[in-house]
């Protein structure tokens, strides 16, 4: 059985019973609701024709399988529609071998079960009453029908489901006015509804009191042509500078439709027809007789983050921005997700200081009637259905699969972001574009902030460039890989065999991706970290997964052989490794390799400003809170969080609870794990954990170069000769040539970001990583952090000799001194070997000290080496340091007393540094060697 619904000449057709609906039928088109008389008349005469059908078969007379309604040309549309857009009841039972011949059977209830695909217009509303004024003009609602359970599991926002004509439109409830609740619904939004052709965006709004000569009233209606977001730019000394990007203009498959609108003709029809969905019980809220319905403007729309409320700032913008007619908060955030959009808002008030919430409801009802209006002349983009029978279109993009929303608080890394966007920028602009530069890729140590720049470089781009598609693939694994491949498939509907799509979907989106008419696009390739995954070495073994993720053939080559490689589209990598981004890259010539360095002191402070809102703190207070964490950002993150979950008000006094704590504590509140954006679910939560899987992966990689790195976690952190490690590696590896594996394990180190070339043969290691280090060091066990104390201290006294102390060594020597005050510090393993090494490695030191005029910490280091004597060889007389310490000590004497009787003649005086350091010398001389001293002084003087 069908419903048709014809012009009247053609009411009668062959081979087809038609039934004539006598009353009201020449007041169809005038029915307001379904509430009317007429309407209910025309349903009830339709109803027993449905039940006649129905009825038992009698005498063999075939039953009638069509009703025709028939209308005059002129008036065909509203009220035929809304007879059809009923709910249907006493279908007839299935076995009936009707003829269907539909007209016109969009609004009628859909068949068989919808789903998420079954949508195409997406309709956002930010506050309850605008929500409820949409969907009051539902004609049908679905929200009982099990749509929900075909959405995403991981979107959380609340829809209603239902139809305005022959459109099945999801409603989106924002939560919340601004483009951060926005932007995140619209994702979410477009990652569940694939089939989405159409944004709208309805509520109320703030608007100027009258545009190009026309006066716009409470309770009239602003449609977007185009939308600004006033509040993106520049904050500069002299004022606010909106950036060029901040106009968006319309969507290319909106112009079209909307043109429509702009004639007179056009417009006055749309007002008409918003007029007649009005909701009759919604009254303007003034008394004056005579006010007219709403009017309806075309124009700019603002949109911010503020509820504007200045008529001198509103009249500001209107002046920066021609033909600006409305201000709102949503819409930016909603226009920048790819799909067409519009905003269609009521006029609430006219954004000054005499803001009232008495128009909103009459302007939200006004909003919902115009969009139906709209909705009325929308044309689909193309036929959704969810029919695995039905034919496919196939969308033309561009695509935004971007999984992470915004982050709003992204502090720009200036010198990165710069570099990264003249890359992207010459990818865009060159033509042709050459091969060997569409690969970038970011890499650095964890924690850095890789993820955070290519997030908001995907929408930087976005924003600037609509017409480049835009896809994030992670590579934590290969299965999140393959998923995201199988995402990219599905959204696009890549079309091909469906069976070969599941068994190789890598495969099927490389080709698709590499074909030219597809257009510009970039893919994000984020956490590629493994190499293993992309390029297998044959080391590797042949085992596969209980389910294979890459296709027989390409199993021996990895995930590189599936990255798309065609001029126009880009690849961005972030990873850990530098010698794997060159890999991805192809090495390419060009500087293809960009690290992403810590912050530097005003990077910090910014985003330490974004992060702690109305905290109070001093710049300074900020600049030391990033020393004490080492300037990492998620680090950095980590401390806001714990500041702001337990309400801490002064960073003062945060600071100096930071500066007592024990390293214990400070690790501690480094693993509390935060979320932040553009992280997997499974990726690490805290700086402790990404440093922990850092540590492993370099163990397993290369044993030795976990050595190093414990061994160099006990000396100072910064100028970390290369040769300590090579005195250690000699003992360690146990052979003279160690050249290869000394240079292979500090590749590896400098590739993982753990430690820093200061120069081609000293290293420096960030505090963090030198105090997680030590805490991995310490998770060894108390046997390995004994052996590597030890190795420490056996290293530090052959890299340091005994006559360091004199003239042409001193300069080099007085580098290691940090070193040697830092394993000096070491347990070790208290044997009576590791002791000598420690007297000798005292005095050593001490006498370059002393011969640096460094009287008191050289004094403190023979005294410290004096205890350590005793304590393994007890008070045997004659115990003296080594010949050569005993020799300078005399030396030194000599040259005091020479000194003291020069400014005896010249009537000077001695410091009191000077004669300190003569006792510390006495203190520690035989008295044999005192006398011979003092004799060569006499004897020189006289």
């Amino acid at each position: 059985m069908a419903l048709s619904v014809v012009p009247q000449r053609r009411a009668t057709l062959l081979g087809r019973t038609s039934i004539g609906i006598h009353a009201n039928h020449i007041d169809m088109t005038k029915f307001a609701t379904v509430e009317d008389a007429g309407f209910r008349a025309v349903y009830r005469e339709l109803e027993r024709w449905i039940n006649k059908l129905n009825a038992p078969q009698t005498h063999g007379k075939p039953k009638p399988t069509t009703v025709v309604l028939s209308t005059a040309l002129s008036q065909c549309g509203c009220g035929t529609e809304a007879v059809a857009a009923q709910p249907y009841q006493n279908v007839p039972p299935m076995g009936y071998s009707h003829h269907a011949v539909i007209a016109n059977t969009a609004n009628s209830p859909p068949a068989g079960r919808l789903d998420a695909s079954s949508f195409t217009i997406a309709i956002f509303c930010a506050l309850k009453w605008e929500a409820d004024a949409v969907a009051a003009l539902f004609n049908h609602c679905y929200d009982d029908e099990g749509v929900y359970t075909t959405i995403n599991n991981g979107d959380i926002n609340g829809y209603s489901f239902g139809r305005i004509r022959s459109h099945n439109v999801v409603l989106v409830h924002l939560g919340g006015m601004g483009k951060v609740n926005a932007s995140g619904a619209a994702r979410s939004c477009r990652s569940s509804f694939r089939n989405l052709e159409l944004f709208l965006v309805v509520g109320v709004c703030g608007a100027v009191p009258k545009s190009r000569g026309r006066d716009i009233l409470l309770g009239d209606v602003i449609v977007s042509n185009s939308i600004v977001q006033y509040d993106f730019g520049r904050q500069y000394a002299e004022g606010f500078k909106p950036k060029e990007e901040a106009k968006r203009s319309l969507h290319a498959d909106l112009r079209s439709q909307l043109a429509q609108f702009e004639s007179n003709q056009g417009l006055t029809q749309l007002q008409q027809n918003t007029a007649r969905y009005m909701d009759r019980n919604e009254k303007p809220p003034i008394a004056e007789q005579g006010y007219r319905s709403p009017a309806v403007h075309l124009g700019r729309v603002a949109s911010g983050d503020t509820v504007m409320k200045s008529k001198e700032n509103r009249n500001k913008i209107v002046q920066e921005f021609d033909d600006v007619v409305a201000f709102e908060m949503e819409g930016a955030a909603i226009w920048d997700q790819g799909l067409p959009c519009l905003v269609v808002k009521g006029v609430s008030d006219h954004a000054d200081v005499e803001k009232t919430k008495d128009w909103q409801r009459y302007a939200a009802a006004a909003a919902a009637a115009c969009t139906r209006a709209i909705l009325d002349r929308w044309q689909p983009l193309r036929q959704a259905t969810s029919s695995p029978n039905a034919p496919k279109h196939q969308p033309q993009g561009p695509w935004f699969l971007v999984p992470h929303p915004e982050n709003t608080n992204f502090t720009r890394r200036k010198t990165v972001n710069d570099e990264l966007d003249g890359m992207i920028e010459t990818f865009i602009t060159q033509q042709p574009r050459p091969k060997d530069r569409t690969r970038i890729a970011l890499h650095g140590g964890p924690g850095v902030g890789k993820s955070q720049i290519a997030l908001a470089c995907a929408y930087e781009l976005q924003r600037k460039r609509p017409d480049i598609s835009i896809f994030w693939v992670p590579a934590a694994s290969a299965e999140k890989f393959r998923q995201a491949f199988v995402s990219i498939a599905k959204e696009c509907q890549i079309s091909g065999d469906e069976s070969f799509l599941m068994k190789d979907p890598l495969w099927s989106v490389k080709s698709w991706l590499e074909k030219k008419h597809h257009g510009p696009w970039l893919m994000i390739i984020d956490n590629a970290d493994e190499k293993e995954l992309f390029f297998p070495s044959k080391r590797s073994g042949n085992k596969s997964p209980a389910r294979p993720i890459l296709s027989m053939s390409n199993q021996a080559k990895g995930l590189g052989s599936y990255i798309p490689n065609c001029p126009q589209g880009a690849i961005l990598f972030t990873t850990r490794f530098r010698d794997l981004g060159l890999e991805l890259t192809k090495n390419a010539s060009w500087k293809s390799c960009i690290t992403v360095p810590k912050l530097d002191p005003n990077e910090s402070a910014r985003l330490l400003g974004a992060e702690l809102g109305n905290v109070d703190a001093t710049e300074q207070e900020l600049k030391d809170l990033s020393e004490r964490l080492d300037k990492t950002p998620f680090a950095l993150i980590q401390a806001t969080s714990y500041i702001q979950k337990n309400s801490i008000t002064s960073i003062g006094q945060f600071l100096d609870d930071l500066n007592r704590a024990s390293v214990d504590e400070l690790v501690e509140l480094l693993s509390e794990g935060v979320d932040t954006w553009g992280r997997e679910e499974d990726a690490p939560r805290s700086i402790v954990e990404m440093y922990l899987l850092s540590f492993q992966d370099v163990q397993q990689k290369n044993s030795f170069a976990g050595d190093c790195l414990l061994l160099m976690s006990l000396f100072d952190r910064e100028d970390i000769p290369r040769e300590f490690l090579a005195i250690f590696s000699k003992r360690r590896l146990e052979k003279e040539s160690i050249g290869m594996d000394l240079t292979q394990a500090l590749g590896l180190l400098i590739n993982f970001s753990l430690i820093k070339p200061d120069s081609p043969n000293e290293f420096d290691m960030h505090r963090l990583e030198q105090i997680l280090t030590q805490r991995w060091l310490h998770q060894q066990g108390l046997t390995t952090k004994r052996f590597f104390e030890t190795e420490a201290i056996l290293t530090m006294l052959e890299a340091f000799p005994s006559d360091s102390h004199e003239e042409l060594n001193r300069s080099k020597y007085s580098r290691y001194l940090p070193h040697v005050r830092a394993v000096l510090e070491l347990e070790g393993n208290g044997s009576e070997d590791e002791k000598r090494a420690k007297i000798s490695l005292l005095e050593r030191a001490a006498m370059l000290l002393l011969y640096q005029r460094q009287w008191e910490d050289g004094g403190k280091f023979l005294d410290d080496a004096k205890i350590l004597r005793q304590e393994v060889l007890g008070t045997i007389p004659g115990l003296y340091p080594e010949s050569k310490i005993l020799t300078t000590m005399c030396d030194l004497l000599v040259e005091y007393e020479s000194s003291k009787k020069e400014k005896q003649r010249s009537k000077g005086k001695s410091g009191s540094k000077e004669k300190y350091g003569l006792e510390m010398v006495k203190k520690h001389m035989p008295e044999d060697m005192m006398t011979r001293a003092t004799g060569k002084t006499r004897g020189s003087t006289s």
